[in-house]
């Protein structure tokens, strides 16, 4: 950064500033300014630095499992087993015949 460049930074604060030169928080936002711009210039440099991700041009599919059977996809093996009712214990016996 050159100087031509703080002293710009420097103008811009200072006529941002109500009080002007007896701003005394002048200093801090010069400071602050400065640093920030630093920070961007970083940034921007370690971006420049960085290479662009190339698309593969191929189409995701859906990673194999580890199953050696070939059931569908969804079957559990339990769809031969009766249905057991889960509520609170109650047990229902049927009327008898008179």
């Amino acid at each position: 950064m050159s100087y031509a460049d703080d002293v710009k930074i420097f103008m811009n604060i200072m006529a941002q500033s109500p009080e002007g030169l007896n701003d005394p928080q002048l200093i801090g936002k010069f400071s602050k300014a400065k640093f920030q711009l630093h920070a961007m210039d970083s940034m921007n440099q370690m971006q420049a630095q960085q290479p662009m991700p190339q698309p593969t041009g191929g189409t995701i599919s859906p990673p194999m499992g580890n199953s050696t059977t070939s059931e569908p996809l969804g079957a559990t093996g339990m769809e031969n087993q009766p249905m057991q009712d889960e509520g609170q214990g109650t047990d229902q016996v049927p009327p008898t015949m008179q």
